[in-house]
């Protein structure tokens, strides 16, 4: 009888011991998954709101005048690439933290020491004319702009408005807009536009800023450059959202 009963006592131990087992097993993968969902909806609430995208925009002529810049005459192309986030959002409009790298920006017509001193009778006549050199070549620079924000209105029509501002720098091969100016600029601009979403959340940006150069005084001269950018562009999002632009 005695090992009958250990048996007994065995058998029923190592059932309750299997199944202890099991339950360990579910309760680890149950709470294992926790974390993971979680973590998952962290990261499509985070794609959500953010974007990515592109534009590239030109400006035929740079207006001079006295109050933020003088020189004339130029062409000014620029492209972008752009990061955004949203800060704040309701059903109508939405707040958000755009960043711009600048790959590639270009200044035609910039002169050189040389174009100056081939122009030197009519600048010592007329000095302002250094601003309207007909002379000078193309100059190639990079930068970011990591300051800026964008309102959003009409944000899940198809048709949607948006107006920004953003600031940051622009560094040159050569200095800019004139020889005794730096290569290293500040920027800053501001504009507004439309945004016609596509397919697969894919919106297209067509939009107007006016954009400013200036190196803030830190060089002999300090003309600036203007530039009425007129600029064409993407954005993707990772979710529905309002669209960066």
């Amino acid at each position: 009888m005695v090992p009958t009963q250990f048996s007994y006592i065995r058998n029923t131990f190592g059932d309750y011991r299997g199944r202890l087992w099991l339950l360990a097993l579910v309760l680890v993968l149950g709470l294992s998954s926790i974390p993971d969902r979680a973590l998952a909806q962290r990261l499509s609430a985070a794609t959500e709101k953010t974007s990515l995208g592109g534009w590239s925009g030109v400006s035929f002529d740079s207006p001079g005048g006295p109050l933020l810049g003088g020189v004339r005459n130029r062409e000014f192309f620029i492209v972008g690439i752009r990061y955004g986030r949203m800060l704040a959002e309701s059903r109508r409009f939405a707040l958000e933290y755009v960043l711009d790298v600048i790959p590639i920006a270009i200044i035609t017509k910039n002169p050189t020491e040389e174009d100056i001193l081939a122009l030197a009778p009519a600048i010592y006549q007329h000095p302002e004319s250094i601003l309207d050199s007909p002379l000078g070549r193309n100059v190639y620079g990079a930068g970011v702009a990591p300051i800026g924000l964008q309102v959003h209105v009409g944000r899940h029509d198809f048709v949607s408005l948006f107006g920004g501002a953003s600031a940051g720098f622009l560094y040159f091969s050569e200095n800019v807009p004139v020889p005794n100016a730096r290569k290293f600029n500040f920027t800053v601009d501001a504009g507004a536009g439309i945004t016609v979403m596509a397919r697969f959340g894919v919106g297209l940006l067509l939009g107007y800023k006016f954009h400013h150069l200036s190196n803030a005084s830190t060089a002999k001269t300090n003309p600036g450059l203007n530039a009425n950018l007129f600029y064409v562009g993407f954005t993707r999002r990772g979710a529905a959202g309002a669209p960066s632009s």
